[in-house]
């Protein structure tokens, strides 16, 4: 492989990393907090229907497979995903977990259906940058770039958590999510 063919894939890991770290902290961290502040089990597990846009995410694949035909298109579905999910954690950290919950389990949802939106644009650039043969080291891009995701999104943040806050450490989390 060329040199200058190898640009791809830590642009590929970084946005796997990007979906995946506020992804983890949602679904792992958050659950943590709310256990902290006495919420019961039944709302915890609940908390979990908010990966539900990953699971429909099918619905509108076709659209943005359709209008992702070239490269400058995928961009843009991806920026404007990107900046729309760090909008939407940055919103959440306006909010307190003991009071506006409810509010807040509904900008998860909205910040997963940008998660899910970017991860399908992702895997169709991938699909488009990588030839047959280096998409084996794609898929493996993609794997560690998920796993590393969830490392720093669940542990990490949570230890982050203590020392800065919600609302501090949304914002630390949504200008990641944009860098």
């Amino acid at each position: 492989m060329k040199e200058n063919q190898w640009g791809k894939y830590p642009v590929l890991f970084s946005l796997y990393i990007a979906q995946s770290i506020p992804m983890s902290f949602f679904s792992t961290v958050v659950p943590v907090i709310m256990r902290q502040e006495n919420y019961s089990l039944q709302s915890i597990g609940l908390l979990q229907l908010v990966k539900l846009p990953w699971i429909i995410k099918f619905l509108w694949a076709p659209i943005v497979d359709n209008n992702g035909r070239t490269t400058a298109s995928l961009r843009r579905w991806i920026i404007f995903s990107e900046l729309f999910y760090a909008a939407v954690i940055l919103s959440i950290g306006m909010f307190s977990l003991q009071t506006d919950m409810k509010l807040i389990v509904m900008l998860m949802v909205v910040a997963f259906i940008a998660s899910a939106t970017q991860d399908i644009a992702v895997d169709i650039f991938a699909i488009k940058q990588l030839k047959p043969g280096e998409r084996s080291l794609g898929n493996s891009m993609q794997a560690a770039g998920s796993f590393t995701g969830s490392l720093f999104g669940t542990g990490v943040l949570l230890i982050a958590y203590h020392y800065f806050g919600w609302s501090n450490l949304l914002i630390i989390l949504a200008l990641f999510v944009l860098f």
